[in-house]
């Protein structure tokens, strides 16, 4: 689950750079302030505060990511580089991070690290951890400006590849706007 959960918030991230004509996407949602908090509904009705998120200015910092009994759970932590460009998010709950990797200014791939996994046998006691460990990558391909395609590896313990999904047509209205450059 925590792959799916990661997978997908590394594909929106790729995807939100922006849409190759934002006057020919409907529904485009562009806010006068940033995301500040999102809340949740339970089946009483009663709404409560599931991330919180933190900025410098433009740049998102961080992602502090509550329960339904209001505590945190864990916190995504950002980092930029030179270009303004994301260069790695981290978590603190799976101990994980990604790095994001460049080619000509536009997002090529990201890899994913557990950095610390715990090996256990059958009744619970530590073998082994293994250290910074290549759990997935998402590759980015172009069609000129316009990303065509996403696809997700997924590697295994025993350093083989698994590509799980490939997302192909996706570029019809996804472009890399100058502000992401």
């Amino acid at each position: 689950m925590k792959k799916v959960v990661l997978f997908i918030s590394f594909l929106m991230i790729a995807l939100s750079f922006s849409s190759c004509k934002k006057e020919d996407v409907d529904g485009v949602y562009d806010p006068k302030k940033k995301i500040d908090r999102i809340y949740k509904e339970n089946l009483n009705g009663e709404k409560y505060l599931v991330e919180l998120w933190n900025w410098d200015k433009k740049q998102l910092k961080s992602i502090d990511q509550y329960d339904s009994d209001g505590k945190v759970y864990n916190i995504e932590t950002y980092s930029y580089n030179d270009n303004g460009q994301i260069e790695s998010v981290s978590g603190d709950k799976h101990d994980w991070t990604a790095y994001y990797h460049y080619k000509d200014d536009v997002l090529d791939y990201v890899e994913t690290y557990f950095t610390d996994l715990v090996i256990q046998n059958e009744i619970g006691d530590v073998v082994d951890t293994l250290k910074n460990i290549l759990a997935f990558r998402v590759d980015c391909f172009y069609d000129g400006e316009c990303l065509s395609k996403v696809e997700f590896t997924e590697f295994s313990l025993f350093g083989t590849s698994i590509p799980t999904a490939a997302f192909p047509g996706i570029g019809a209205s996804i472009r890399i706007s100058e502000a992401a450059r």
